[in-house]
């Protein structure tokens, strides 16, 4: 029998609980169409971390080959604009799964990504995100970052940087707008990098 079509006991003996039923029933039916609808929302665009199809976990020896032919595939687009191999497709990335400092995001068991990140001081450095092109625009990218500063949080440090190219202008464009804040632009380890700080 569903919650709509719960009985109510009547005359004088009705209990408390029955009486706050009555009050409470005509928003039962709106209460689970929203959940179904917030549910419709997460499977076509963002994911949720708790969703039973989509989890995040740190990487392993034997994720090698996934992550190293992620970041040819999502970085290779700016070789061109930049006239070089952006600093993630030539990471050495076996070491930095053994420090313990990448992260995966998996959709139904399937590789769909990567974050790499370590503690610097007060905050969390990110030092490379990607996601596989075939799974863009799904939100990936944006639950990855939204991992890394709830990983901070839970930490109690006070905030998350990273850098990005000033070539890869649709990234810079992509920090603002999830409240990180240019903080200064330099020439860093061979590259014109923009650095941004996001405090939590």
């Amino acid at each position: 029998m569903g919650d709509a079509e719960r009985p109510l006991s009547g005359g004088p003996f009705a209990s408390t609980t029955d009486r706050l039923w009555a009050g409470f029933r005509p928003y039962a039916a709106w209460a689970r169409q929203l959940k179904i609808r917030h549910r419709s929302r997460c499977s076509v665009g963002a994911y949720a971390l708790n969703s039973e199809d989509f989890q995040i976990r740190k990487a392993t020896l034997d994720d090698l080959a996934n992550v190293r032919s992620c970041a040819q595939a999502a970085y290779s687009k700016y070789v061109d604009r930049m006239g070089k191999a952006p600093a993630p497709m030539d990471a050495d990335f076996a070491a930095q799964i053994e420090q313990g400092i990448v992260h995966l995001a998996l959709f139904e068991l399937q590789f769909v990504g990567y974050v790499v990140f370590y503690r610097e001081g007060d905050h969390l450095h990110l030092e490379s995100v990607a996601v596989l092109p075939e799974q863009t625009g799904k939100g990936i990218g944006k639950e990855l970052l939204g991992y890394v500063e709830r990983t901070a949080r839970l930490d109690g440090l006070k905030a998350v940087e990273l850098y990005t190219n000033e070539a890869m202008v649709e990234n810079l464009a992509m920090y603002e707008k999830m409240g990180y804040r240019e903080i200064q632009r330099k020439h860093h380890a061979g590259f014109k990098r923009v650095f941004f700080r996001k405090s939590l």
